[in-house]
């Protein structure tokens, strides 16, 4: 008996086993921009294991046009930026340091702490911790080496790329991608706020995917670490799978499967049906890297938001001032239970939204959990003070839910009953 709900609407229910071993044995295998970016940001042996996959599925890999241009223009920022970060994180720590170690020498008379023994620990800590960098930073390759990496990118990929749209799709697509973006249609409104064409690259790529699908009559995985919500469902912070919509709507044009994977995911998945694997140590780093792009995502989305509220002192806009709240705890609920790393986002605009337009200092949204926990919790208090503040701003500013900071305080709660294995051992 045909399931008709399952064959209307397929985008709302999981494919069945038999369904993704269909996927995975036909599709195309479509990789993002930021997914070929990561090849320059990861360790050769990563690298190595990441383009070997690719290698493995080499026949059905297929990039849009769209992809392959932004790559091509992108390669050479992420570069240097991957390689600069080194000096970057030692200088930032010798600042600390040196500010740190002057506190000290004021109150070498304390009375209770040994602040010379204090400032030998911690100065031996951060020597450790540039010796480290120092160690890291040669094993990214060399500017020499970038071009090798973008060669052997283009090696996998091949002549598997899309032709160039034409102008005139170009326009078109930009019209469409318009008024969907009015209607919070995926994928690509979430960027609505970008400039030019940039503001349209996710819908060009989408029209790409849709058009390589009718004309090979094959379904397509797309691997994405954008994880905004016009590409991904998302519930309680977590990414749940692909739009529903956006399946349909591929199903509907083209007769096709579509599904979408973060790399991560893609890589852990491809395990049963290829034999190159990856070892433990590349699969971390890949995990490592796609929670760095999220957090970076987040601070851009939320400040971006937050300047948007920030010229308004009635915030009168509740439903979006709500929405940037749930963004705000999602983010932080993910950062305190994240591995601990030493990327830390600073959103200096988010706490303007809680001010009603007076701008703070800059926040700390996602704190290191090896930090001390009081930050975290001071912070969010911070939070639910400005939110019943703005109660008192504005005509319009009377209706904001108990829930908005309710939920808040409760993450508060749970944040200073957690404790740090981490802060309990003496260096």
């Amino acid at each position: 008996m045909v399931n008709r709900m399952r064959e209307k609407f397929p985008g709302y229910f999981r494919p069945t086993s038999d369904a993704f071993d269909t996927i995975w044995t036909k599709a195309l295998i479509v990789p993002d921009t930021n997914v070929l970016l990561h090849t320059l940001r990861y360790r050769k042996e990563t690298r190595d294991q990441v383009l070997n996959i690719f290698k493995t599925f080499s026949p059905r890999v297929w990039v849009p046009h769209t992809v392959c241009l932004e790559f091509l223009n992108g390669w050479r920022e992420v570069d240097t930026t991957s390689r600069e970060l080194y000096r970057r994180l030692q200088d930032e720590l010798k600042k600390f340091a040196n500010s740190y170690g002057k506190i000290c020498e004021q109150n070498v008379d304390h009375h209770v702490l040994d602040t010379k023994e204090e400032k030998k620990k911690f100065d031996s800590f951060v020597r450790k911790r540039c010796q480290f960098l120092q160690k890291q930073s040669k094993e990214h390759p060399s500017r020499e080496e970038g071009e090798a990496v973008l060669e052997r990118v283009a090696d996998a990929i091949g002549d598997n790329i899309g032709q160039e749209p034409s102008q005139e799709n170009f326009k078109r697509w930009a019209a469409e991608a318009k008024e969907r973006f009015g209607k919070k249609i995926p994928p690509g409104y979430k960027d609505n706020d970008k400039r030019g064409d940039a503001a349209y690259r996710d819908y060009y790529i989408w029209k790409e995917l849709i058009q390589v699908a009718e004309q090979r009559h094959l379904p397509v995985i797309f691997i994405t670490d954008d994880s905004k919500e016009d590409w991904y469902l998302r519930i309680e912070g977590k990414t749940v799978g692909p739009r529903p919509e956006l399946v349909n709507e591929f199903k509907h044009l083209t007769s096709q499967a579509y599904y979408s994977y973060p790399f991560r995911k893609f890589v852990e998945t491809s395990g049963k049906y290829i034999s190159s694997t990856l070892s433990q140590e590349a699969f971390d780093e890949i995990k490592q890297t796609e929670e760095q792009i999220q957090q970076e995502e987040a601070a851009r989305e939320h400040s971006a938001a937050a300047q948007k509220f920030g010229d308004r002192r009635d915030l009168q806009d509740w439903p979006g001032y709500i929405g940037l709240m749930s963004g705000l705890r999602d983010d932080f609920r993910r950062a305190v239970i994240s591995e601990p790393s030493f990327s830390y986002v600073h959103t200096p605009s988010d706490a303007s939204v809680l001010n009603a337009g007076q701008p703070l200092p800059p926040g700390v949204l996602f704190n290191n959990p090896r930090t001390p926990w009081y930050l975290d919790s001071a912070f969010l208090q911070e939070m639910v003070r400005r939110a019943d503040k703005a109660q008192l701003i504005g005509p319009g500013a009377s209706s904001l839910p108990a829930s908005a900071s309710t939920s808040v305080s409760s993450i508060t709660t749970q944040t200073e009953n957690q404790k740090d294995p981490e802060s309990e051992k003496d260096d």
